[in-house]
């Protein structure tokens, strides 16, 4: 699933006008609405984020991993859950002030990968107990 999340970062998630962007573009992508983009480096932070992720779950595949790693991965899921949560914002904007871009396949593919990832994460945890 980490691949999956690894993939999504390149696919579009944004676009406005005929237009897309990737998850490393977005600021880019906020140009074109906002003076100010915010979202400069969140997707480099997102892709540590998943290699850490897959790090850790490659000795818990291999039957040799540590319970206290189980635990960190679970941690690294939630970072970057939020790290998600925040590059969605920058796409959808907010209620007082909506953005004009459109969520593309990325976005989603992410989303439901990263919940995936967490919820193995669990499973993993419940398992070695």
């Amino acid at each position: 699933m980490c691949v999956v999340i690894l993939a999504s970062l390149f696919m579009p998630w944004a676009s406005m006008n005929g237009q897309s962007w990737n998850a490393f573009n977005l600021e880019w992508a906020e140009l074109n609405y906002n003076v100010e983009p915010a979202s400069a480096g969140l997707a480099e932070v997102l892709l540590g984020v998943t290699v850490v992720l897959l790090m850790l779950g490659l000795p818990q595949a291999l039957g040799k991993g540590h319970l206290a790693w189980g635990i960190v991965a679970l941690f690294v899921c939630l970072l970057g859950g939020l790290l998600w949560a925040a590059m969605m914002g920058y796409v959808t904007g907010t209620d007082d002030e909506p953005s004009p871009l459109d969520a593309g396949a990325g976005l989603t593919f992410c989303g439901i990968a990263g919940l995936v990832v967490f919820g193995t994460a669990i499973a993993s945890l419940a398992k070695r107990r």
